[in-house]
């Protein structure tokens, strides 16, 4: 049985064309349902985005064996979610993550009596200094908790800074971390703008040579971060150096075989002592024959159906959401134009109604001409004539028109516009605008058919107004 980090591609450009998440991402979430529970939102990390191959990075929440298929316990829900509500904390994602924000070193590393390590402006230092050691293989820090490890790929960025011909390289599969019994894969870079690497076998401090040669695709050199990516699989080994391919599934000879091991980082005995730097360590648990699970997507708990959002299919909670989801470099796909809002206080029935894209996602709740008689009962709190709302233009004297908008009031709108209707294409030429007021309830806010007396009664709040051309007022009696 298998518990283990996953990952699933997804091609994010067509969802944000279609309107179904925003380009950055913050409202695209993963949720695990299991039998008999309630769905869970778990820490996701997402790469790629914008792209037809984005991929979303989870742990599994239960064991699955090899080969097995779940099409139905992980869902992608779309939309929904505000900057900062999603869960993406890589120490839940990961086998092991340090990005080194912490001031000082996690407890999960330990250091091996070799150099100085600290964390220094975000980042791990490593400097091994000028020790003559015999051995040849010198491992400076490493990861306590990943002895166990069978197979994994590991992600890092490192710069070297100190001389030239310093030699320094993460050391996988180590096994054994005493200086005099080094059993580990080291990879080694020598920083002499040399473009040469190695897979430096060592067992029981038995140096292997260079027996795994290969080329970078520029120069190793000092005071340049590059970006390792390895893995290891059985007796096999990959790396790639900003991207591209250096070894291509090497397998190693039977004498080199680690079964497990844990990530260190090190130097090789030298005169030139390293001064390395690393960065944005990852590590992820691989296996050979991976489960396959099936991301279900879902609107807010919805199955999407692949509609567009504001579809009859897949109502928006406002235009403000529509408009928000199709953003790109800040600028809206989203058109003005008719789409479907969800009203009523639930949040279950939609209408048409008007959005004014162009200006930032209005909704259009309501227009109102010359005196139509007493519309108390049905004014903003019910759906009435809402084929008028089609186009925000009044073609037509006494008459109004309106959808239920306590819901939008109460937990999706944050100010309110009054404009002239003399446009089909949005907003009119002269309005006034005022910000909604916080901690607002269903049952009082806008209620007006709650009666005179409990309208004077309430509690009465100044708003600022704010006019097209520039003129403010405080009203109090609000």
């Amino acid at each position: 049985m298998i518990s283990f980090y996953f990952i699933s591609s997804v091609n994010h450009r067509e969802l944000i064309d279609h309107g179904l998440t925003r380009d950055n991402g913050d409202d695209l979430q993963v949720y695990y349902h299991a039998n008999g529970q309630h769905p869970a939102q778990i820490d996701r990390i997402l790469r790629g985005l914008g792209t037809k191959s984005a991929t979303v990075q989870f742990r599994l929440q239960a064991p699955m064996s090899a080969n097995t298929v779940d099409d139905s316990s992980y869902f992608l829900v779309l939309g929904g979610a505000v900057s900062g509500s999603a869960m993406d904390n890589p120490n839940r994602v990961y086998a092991f993550h340090d990005d080194f924000s912490s001031s000082v070193l996690k407890k999960e590393w330990v250091t091996n009596n070799y150099g100085k390590w600290s964390v220094q402006k975000g980042r791990l230092l490593g400097d091994t200094m000028r020790e003559n050691i015999k051995n040849y293989v010198e491992v400076g820090l490493y990861v306590k908790s990943g002895f166990q490890w069978k197979d994994y790929e590991v992600e890092l960025d490192m710069m070297e800074t100190g001389t030239q011909k310093s030699a320094p390289g993460p050391l996988l599969r180590a096994n054994n971390v005493d200086h005099s019994k080094t059993t580990a894969w080291w990879f080694e870079y020598v920083a002499s703008n040399s473009d040469a690497c190695t897979m430096r076998p060592q067992v029981n401090n038995k140096d292997g040579g260079w027996k795994y040669n290969s080329k970078l695709p520029t120069g190793f050199n000092i005071n340049t971060w590059f970006h390792f990516k390895y893995q290891v699989l059985g007796d096999r080994f990959s790396q790639w150096a900003n991207d591209k391919l250096v070894h291509n599934n090497l397998q190693v000879a039977s004498e080199w075989k680690i079964p497990a091991g844990t990530l260190g980082l090190g130097c090789h005995r030298s005169p030139n002592n390293c001064k390395t730097l690393y960065d944005n360590i990852k590590v992820r648990l691989l296996v050979a024959s991976p489960p396959n699970v099936t991301l279900r997507t879902s609107q807010l708990g919805h199955l999407s159906q692949s509609s567009l959002l504001g579809e009859k299919k897949l109502p928006a909670d406002s235009c403000r959401q529509i408009h928000d989801a199709s953003l790109v470099n800040n600028k809206p796909r989203a058109k003005n134009g008719i789409y479907w809002i969800k009203t009523d206080l639930e949040g279950r029935s939609s209408v048409q109604t008007y959005c004014d894209m162009t200006n930032g996602g209005w909704t259009l709740v309501g227009k109102i001409s010359g005196k139509v008689g007493n519309i108390y009962k049905t004014w903003l709190v019910s759906n009435y004539n809402t084929a008028a709302l089609k186009t925000p233009k009044i073609t037509k004297q006494k008459e109004y028109a309106c959808i239920d908008a306590r819901r939008l009031a109460v937990e999706e709108a944050s100010s309110i516009l009054l404009s002239s209707g003399e446009r089909m294409d949005g907003l009119g030429s002269k309005w006034v605008m005022w910000r909604l007021p916080g901690d607002r309830e269903k049952n009082l806010l806008w209620n007006h058919s709650v009666g005179q007396s409990t309208v004077n009664a309430a509690v009465k709040t100044p708003i600022m107004v704010y006019a097209w051309n520039g003129n403010k007022k405080v009203i109090k009696d609000t």
